[in-house]
């Protein structure tokens, strides 16, 4: 139990460095970036450290697709705004369930977003990464920049015995040797992961794609302990570009 308390607080203070928050409509603004893996083993990286000179950068846009591209929106991803349906997105695999929802981050009746319930469960200790995801092409040594919104619905059921649940979500970015994002992983990088239930969240992140990289993964991750049954989110607003 002291090392699960310990585990606890340090995702905790990652979470509580990374912050920097301000309003933009209904959606909490955050600008920062932090590392992060695409693979259960590999969450360990999500320390917000990613900043890489960063903080001298400017925020990205916040975007909304319902409404159509505005000036700096343009996107790499297929379907950003999942206005009608889920076409582009792929669940990882059998422990995702991917679903569209008529709920928009801006509340915008003529759109949606996409719901990721994460079902991977065990008995280990230990935190458990599932994700929609899109593969996309990338150029080794460019730098992209990322961003999202994110909800997460409240009424999810107490964590591990009896405590609050200990879950979050945000955006994730792999990079593969390969052009199918399969092969040998290079790198990762992350967004901020947003804990709080029951407020859409603007998140957002910066990579610089490694020299030999042929594919990024962008996934609309959520993360929570193994031990957990499940935990859900909900995404809009994906916007990948190249800086």
């Amino acid at each position: 139990m002291e090392a699960r308390a310990a585990l606890k607080g340090l995702v905790v203070v990652w979470l509580w460095l990374s912050a920097a928050s301000c309003s933009v409509d209904n959606r909490e603004l955050s600008v920062q970036g932090g590392a992060g893996s695409g693979s259960t083993a590999g969450m360990s990286g999500l320390d917000g450290d990613a900043g890489d000179g960063n903080a001298a950068l400017p925020p990205l846009p916040v975007c909304d697709y319902s409404a159509g591209v505005s000036e700096g929106c343009d996107t790499l991803v297929s379907n950003p705004g999942f206005d009608r349906d889920t076409a582009g997105w792929k669940a990882e695999d059998t422990t995702v369930a991917m679903s569209w929802r008529t709920d928009d981050a801006t509340e915008n009746n003529e759109s949606g977003s996409l719901s990721v319930v994460n079902t991977l469960y065990g008995t280990a200790a230990g935190f458990a990464s599932r994700a929609a995801a899109q593969c996309l092409t990338t150029e080794p040594g460019k730098s992209y920049a990322f961003a999202l919104d994110v909800f997460i619905p409240k009424g999810q059921g107490e964590g591990l015995e009896g405590s609050d649940y200990l879950a979050s979500a945000g955006l994730s970015v792999i990079f593969y040797t390969s052009k199918q994002c399969d092969e040998f992983t290079l790198d990762s990088k992350s967004s901020e992961l947003l804990q709080e239930a029951g407020v859409w969240a603007h998140r957002e992140g910066r990579a610089v794609a490694p020299k030999s990289a042929q594919s990024m993964l962008i996934r609309l991750v959520t993360l929570k302990e193994f031990q957990q049954y499940s935990f859900e989110a909900h995404f809009d607003n994906v916007l990948v570009k190249a800086e």
